[in-house]
């Protein structure tokens, strides 16, 4: 499930941990010019973060704009 407590109980829920480590797992793809890798990552993130709150805005601009630097639609 997306809301999987971690295994010592501090109140931290897997969950939220996800879409920060595809963004970083595309950025560290981008970094190392993995290219179709970072563009996967960025993508996923993207499509989990569409209808993101308007805080997150510069968070889904810079990663929007890194797909499509990469060559994503």
């Amino acid at each position: 499930p997306a809301t999987t407590p971690v295994p010592n109980g501090d109140g931290a829920w897997v969950g939220l941990l996800w879409p920060r480590a595809m963004l970083l797992r595309a950025d560290l793809a981008a970094g190392l010019g993995l290219k179709d890798e970072a563009r996967t990552w960025y993508g996923t993130f993207l499509e989990l973060w569409s209808k993101a709150d308007p805080e997150f805005a510069p968070i889904v601009a810079r990663a929007r704009a890194a797909y499509t630097s990469l060559g994503g639609k």
